[in-house]
């Protein structure tokens, strides 16, 4: 009878023991991904902080240059002197667009795209004011001419380096979105393998 007392004791220990340990590798388990949720969130708010906001930056920056093109266009045909206040405003919202993009910029090839759509965006500026200039002074055919010549070639040279920061940008968010999604897949596959390596033991 003692004996039967002891087995039982010893396999009751044994069980106990068995089901502990099942739970610890549960609860170590469940810590894994705890990390990985954590750090997945890190991530995508890192895709959020940088990319997504560097190419609505430029983006902002681009719609506003636009608009003071369509300002230009405007005073040229009717010197309407409102148009002047409107380029003054869009002025100031395009390079701020400028200057976040910049700050969101993640690495020297999304500032370098910055650096070269504001200068190319600042030497068209140069070109405007000069029209309007010469526009106020009473030169108003030359600088109409000049607003569809050289100034228009200045705008097109700027507008293709805002578009193409603009594309890295996309691509950056595309890269970005690709690397958390690989990420997720290797931490997933590591998971299950952890559990099915538990349930062995």
């Amino acid at each position: 009878r003692r004996r039967s007392v002891r087995q039982r004791l010893g396999s009751d220990v044994q069980v106990l023991i068995g089901v502990g340990g099942l739970l610890a590798l549960l609860a170590v388990a469940v810590g894994l991904a705890v990390i990985l949720i954590v750090s997945f969130e890190d991530d995508a708010t890192d895709v959020a902080n940088r990319h997504v906001l560097y190419a609505a930056a430029v983006h902002e920056a681009a719609l506003s240059a636009k608009g003071i093109a369509n300002d230009q266009r405007g005073f040229l045909l009717s010197g309407n002197p409102e148009y002047l206040g409107e380029i003054r405003t869009r002025t100031a919202e395009a390079r701020s667009g400028f200057t976040l993009a910049a700050t969101y910029a993640v690495d020297e090839p999304h500032r370098e795209a910055v650096r070269e759509s504001r200068d190319g965006f600042e030497r068209w500026l140069r070109a405007l004011n000069g029209d309007i200039a010469a526009y106020r002074r009473g030169e108003r055919e030359e600088a109409v001419d000049a607003s569809l010549g050289s100034t228009r070639q200045l705008r097109k040279t700027y507008e293709q380096s805002l578009a193409d920061a603009y594309a890295l940008g996309v691509r950056s968010i595309e890269s970005a979105t690709d690397s958390l999604s690989s990420s997720a897949s290797r931490s997933v596959t590591a998971l299950l393998t952890y559990l099915a390596f538990a349930l062995v033991l």
